[in-house]
């Protein structure tokens, strides 16, 4: 018997005419006889004041912080750099 946990995190976009839209992060986890599997979706999307647009597909949002695992949405940039390089 295992766990499956699937969350959908949402931030929308506010003060622009895609006022209402949102951007999603989906991540899933499963935990099993054999160890955790934590994945999540890899899309980044960036709104202007006309439209949201692709910025990425290849977005990595799940981290190895010691034993824990980590999954991040919203922001893709941390002083002006991807999470990923902060590594």
């Amino acid at each position: 018997m295992g766990l499956i946990t699937i969350s959908r995190f949402v931030s929308g976009s506010t003060g622009t005419s895609t006022e209402g839209t949102t951007g999603v992060t989906l991540a899933v986890t499963v935990v099993c006889q054999d160890g955790v599997v934590v994945a999540a979706d890899s899309r980044t999307t960036l709104a202007t004041d006309r439209t949201l647009r692709v910025a990425s597909d290849f977005t990595h949002k799940v981290f190895e912080s010691g034993r824990v695992a980590v999954t991040t949405y919203g922001e893709a940039l941390l002083l002006g750099r991807s999470i990923a390089s902060h590594g």
